[in-house]
């Protein structure tokens, strides 16, 4: 009888003991996918982001070439910083008072919306151009070269100060 109590005990303890085993091994396999997918995300917005930048060069190589004057061109972007994305957030402002001893406090929290583990993401924002190089056959005439940069400067919407054309060789 003795033997019986003990195999029902040690059956009851392994099958707990699985299940606890199971429901960790789930929760450290779901971290781990994740994690894995968060870089997965990461990468895929490294390569958008190259992709965006070689699009947006070999259109505005496109465009100086053709300006009157300034021939076979090569162009150069560079960015100031990565992309920038905006996240959805729940905000509660707090208030304690008390009108006999004057006792005021506010507070104020605020919460990323989550979803599917993941924070919900509302707009993405492209990295900022912070200049142009422009090496175009035409670039040491003034004229060709103050057309490209005006050209340059309106397309991107930067400053002319941030635009540099030269000759190429």
């Amino acid at each position: 009888m003795n033997s019986e109590i003990i195999k029902k005990i040690f059956n009851k303890k392994a099958a707990i003991v699985l299940i606890v085993a199971g429901i960790v091994i789930l929760a450290v396999t779901g971290l781990f996918d994740s994690s894995e997918k968060a870089k997965k995300e990461e990468g895929n917005n490294q390569v958008n982001l190259k992709e965006y930048i070689s699009e947006l060069e070999e259109r505005l190589k496109k465009v100086v070439e053709s300006i009157d004057g300034a021939g076979k061109s090569r162009v150069m972007i560079t960015l100031s910083e990565s992309s920038e994305k905006s996240y959805a957030t729940e905000e509660k402002n707090i208030t304690d008072s008390q009108n006999d001893g004057e006792k005021y406090s506010k507070d104020y929290e605020k919460k990323y919306v989550i979803v599917n583990n993941s924070a919900l993401l509302i707009k993405e924002f492209a990295p900022k151009i912070c200049g142009v190089a422009v090496v175009c056959e035409g670039g040491a005439d003034a004229t060709v070269s103050a057309n490209v940069t005006q050209a340059v400067s309106v397309l991107l919407g930067i400053p002319m100060k941030d635009i540099f054309v030269t000759k190429g060789a």
